[in-house]
């Protein structure tokens, strides 16, 4: 009895702990995506002017 109790209790644990993991790991990922892109445009106008310099 006891250890049916603790195998519901872990996997519901383990399932709980993926949620969350899921949950935070998808604004993190938009936001570095988000972060990466405006990094590359910025890159690009930086290359842009130094070209034009030259």
């Amino acid at each position: 009895m006891i250890k049916d109790h603790i195998k519901a209790y872990t996997s519901l644990t383990t399932v709980c702990l993926l949620w969350t993991a899921s949950t935070l790991v998808k604004p993190i990922y938009i936001s570095s995506r988000f972060a990466l892109r405006a990094i590359g445009k910025a890159n690009d106008k930086h290359a842009v002017k130094v070209v034009t310099n030259e």
